[in-house]
């Protein structure tokens, strides 16, 4: 018999969920009356919040893309002009962001004034940048 796992895994008494996403709405829908409430009442702030979630996919595709270049593309197949595109794809995509932030002014979230699902999830892929240089 063969077990499969899948990563990541959050295991909740008897409930298993797969996938970073899944396992943070999970949490937020049986602990919402506790701590920081991260997914607001407002049908505008909530499409604001999940558009920067699943925008943030593109964000760490683009850093993915750059600083595991070499670990992806086999050594005779690396191109420095496609890793320089993928470079100058994540200057734009972080400018984008930058652009979300100021849009928003100062002391915002991702997803307005207060602390949302948005920067839960994107937040390891910022650090993951700065990890990186």
């Amino acid at each position: 018999m063969f077990l499969f796992l899948q990563l990541p895994s959050f295991k909740h008494g008897n409930i298993v969920v797969n996938e970073s996403y899944a396992a943070c709405f999970y949490l937020e829908s049986q602990f919402k009356s506790q701590g920081t409430k991260l997914i607001p009442d407002g049908t505008e702030e909530q499409a604001l919040m999940y558009q920067r979630m699943f925008e943030g996919l593109t964000f760490y595709d683009k850093l993915s893309a750059t600083i595991f270049y070499d670990y992806y593309v086999p050594e005779g197949e690396r191109l420095e002009s496609a890793l320089k595109r993928n470079k100058e794809a994540l200057v734009t995509e972080l400018k984008l962001w930058e652009g979300y932030l100021e849009k928003l002014g100062s002391g915002s979230y991702l997803a307005g004034k207060s602390l949302t699902l948005a920067d839960v999830v994107v937040f390891p892929t910022v650090a993951t940048l700065f990890r990186f240089g």
